[in-house]
């Protein structure tokens, strides 16, 4: 196995960007900008967006906001405070894994 990336839920995108970006080390490779879906590989803290691919080293994480540009939501949970994580795996060779 290659690598794992986790897709987390999050109330709104920018401030987690912002946050991973200033005290965790982040950077911010790409983004979904909300309403229209344009991809943007630079942020703005005024700009909203539904989606951001951050990364660290090695590590990449997806931030999806929770309320998208076309209104859809998260699955609910069965407990309010809690939001799905997707995990997304990058296999080399599927066929040996």
């Amino acid at each position: 196995m290659k690598q794992i990336i986790p897709q987390i839920t999050v109330p709104e995108v920018i401030p987690t960007v912002t946050f991973y970006c200033e005290l965790l080390g982040f950077k911010f490779m790409m983004g979904l900008t909300r309403g229209d879906g344009q991809v943007v590989v630079s942020w703005d803290e005024e700009q909203a967006l539904d989606y951001a691919l951050m990364q660290c080293g090695e590590v990449e994480i997806i931030f999806q906001a929770e309320l998208g540009s076309e209104g859809y939501r998260a699955k609910p949970s069965v407990r309010p405070a809690v939001q799905p994580i997707l995990l997304f795996f990058e296999i080399e060779d599927v066929e040996t894994f």
